[in-house]
């Protein structure tokens, strides 16, 4: 289970909300960001509907015919754009790791090269 706001409705997301949040952006619809994505259009909007809800502020005003992005969620862009992309780079990074390391994780190493200082771990329980 993800974190709670006192309200107890869900304050967590997923990288797939996001790319659906770019999606809808980039497209200025939610039908042909759907479309686009493969998916129904009532699933989409619940899923946009999750992320509000978890960042508490709407993304998208909705009008009858047309849609705008809000002052939050013109915000959200830059910094969704940037996590899908550090998240696709995930795998060759990993790759890069295997291949210097012989298949062994040394973390000192991919830390220094990273420039990490840190790195916490955060399971739901």
């Amino acid at each position: 289970m993800g974190k709670k706001d006192a309200a107890g409705k869900s304050r967590s997301f997923d990288l797939r909300q996001l790319s659906y949040f770019l999606a809808v952006a980039r497209t200025g619809s939610f039908a042909h960001a759907a479309q686009e994505l493969g998916i129904a259009q009532p699933s989409l909007s619940e899923q946009i509907n999750k992320l509000e809800q978890a960042l508490g502020v709407t993304l998208f005003e909705r009008f009858n015919r047309r849609i705008e992005i809000t002052a939050p969620g013109a915000m959200l862009l830059p910094r969704a754009r940037s996590l899908i992309e550090e998240a696709a780079a995930v795998p060759r990074t990993s790759r890069r790791i295997a291949k210097v390391s012989g298949g062994r994780c040394e973390w000192e190493r991919f830390r220094r090269s990273c420039r990490i200082s840190s790195l916490r771990f955060c399971t739901d329980s």
